[in-house]
């Protein structure tokens, strides 16, 4: 956005920019807030088919099969929100872009992760440490798209839903 053409005295321009700036900057900011938010709910549901697969695993294939189905319908409906939801371009940093690459990559290989799970071909702790990278690489994103929000209210929001994100992974 260019400053007002008008003369640098013309307070009316400058005040009209200075909204339509702000209008922009809270425009993009709701964009961030969003994505994590998607960020959030994928990983939450990633964290739900670790556990399921885990029990599944454990118990042989005698426990938590319903659960574990759901839990996969699931999770590839918010990979599928978290891929269509645009990035916000304001924190599509190089640092941000490589760890976006990392959680497509690995989004990518939940296919198979399911069907050696689903053919008792893995061990419970390769599975959970597959489901692990998986979940690291997303929430890796958090702090690289919270990079780009100046405003303290929203740094607040976003720093705290990270923290707890961690924290629950932890």
């Amino acid at each position: 956005m260019a400053t007002p053409a008008t003369s640098l005295q013309d307070a009316q321009a400058w005040f009209r920019f200075a909204r339509e700036r702000k209008r922009s900057q809270l425009e993009a900011w709701s964009g961030v807030g969003d994505w994590v938010s998607q960020i959030s709910h994928l990983v939450h549901m990633l964290q739900r088919e670790r556990g399921a697969s885990n029990i599944w695993l454990c118990s042989g294939g005698q426990l938590f099969a319903r659960e574990r189905a759901f839990c996969v319908t699931e999770t590839d409906q918010r990979a599928a929100q978290f891929r269509a939801a645009p990035v916000p371009l304001a924190a599509a940093g190089s640092l941000l872009s490589w760890h976006m690459a990392c959680a497509l990559w690995q989004l990518e290989q939940l296919p198979a992760l399911r069907a050696r799970i689903l053919a008792r071909e893995i061990e419970p702790g390769e599975a959970m440490e597959s489901f692990n990278l998986a979940i690291r690489h997303l929430l890796d994103l958090v702090p690289e798209a919270s990079e780009s929000v100046d405003e303290a209210s929203l740094a607040r929001a976003l720093t705290a839903l990270y923290s707890f994100m961690q924290g629950k992974e932890l």
